[in-house]
């Protein structure tokens, strides 16, 4: 029990202070987004509407209104279609966003505490909270920002226990850039367009890093949770909306790397 104290007092300390920080970055960019988003900000305050009456919408409910959100700021020219990385538009409700990866992290420090995981509780936390912001800018905006992947990269290469470690994990995070690239190029040649952006290509390095080895199961879980998640919200996949990948390969990283010291 004092173990699993310990794990979580560093956590929920570091969530809050994320919190904050993230509140005020996010709430600031929002507020200088907000002179560009003029045809959209009817949806907006209806969004608002909505949390202050204490309507409780589904979560497909609430995915497909954030869906047509993006379509209205994209319209509107707040944001580029196409725009990758440093292009990210913040979530609109940053304090709630901030707060659910910081539970999500200490939620994935107590499973590991409870199943008896090596994994040290302070880079779980941090390896859960990057993972779950990640995951929802991917499946809210359809993008994987790039300060959020390169920093969970080189987060995971820093965390290595040792020369032997960091070697291993650099050349994974090598190979699964370069795999997760030449999949991308395969089912662009094959199909005529992208299905893989850059963003889940990063991410796969960033798997890499943290995983080493464990990376092939990380990114077959991930897959297999894709293809679970789009059942759940019942995403129908077309040449107009690709099926975004980052929330499950976010979600089978957090999972490996749990797993991943037990099973060696």
């Amino acid at each position: 029990m004092s173990g699993m104290i310990q794990g979580l007092v560093p956590t929920l300390a570091a969530a809050a202070g994320g919190w904050g920080l993230a509140r005020y970055a996010i709430a600031a960019a929002i507020a200088r987004n907000e002179g560009r988003a003029g045809p959209v900000r009817s949806r907006v305050d209806h969004l608002r509407r909505l949390i202050t009456r204490g309507r409780r919408a589904t979560t497909a409910e609430a995915d497909a209104e954030a869906w047509r959100h993006q379509q209205d700021r994209q319209d509107a020219g707040a944001i580029a279609p196409e725009a990758d990385g440093f292009g990210w538009t913040p979530p609109a409700s940053p304090g709630r966003a901030a707060l659910g990866a910081g539970l999500l992290a200490a939620l994935a420090v107590l499973v590991g505490l409870l199943i008896g995981s090596p994994a040290p509780p302070a880079q779980v936390a941090i390896l859960a909270a990057g993972c779950a912001a990640l995951g929802a800018a991917d499946l809210l905006q359809g993008r994987l920002p790039d300060p959020l992947t390169w920093g969970l990269l080189i987060l995971g290469l820093l965390a290595s226990p040792d020369d032997a470690a960091l070697g291993e994990r650099a050349l994974a995070a090598a190979a699964g850039f370069g795999g997760m690239w030449l999949v991308a190029m395969a089912y662009r040649l094959g199909r005529g367009r992208d299905g893989i952006g850059m963003g889940d290509v990063k991410l796969a390095a960033a798997g890499g890093a943290w995983l080493g080895a464990a990376l092939p199961w990380g990114l077959a879980l991930g897959a297999a949770l894709t293809v679970a998640l789009a059942g759940l919200l019942a995403v129908k996949v077309s040449a107009d909306r690709r099926l975004p990948f980052g929330p499950g390969l976010a979600a089978g990283m957090v999972i490996l790397f749990l797993a991943a010291p037990a099973l060696g």
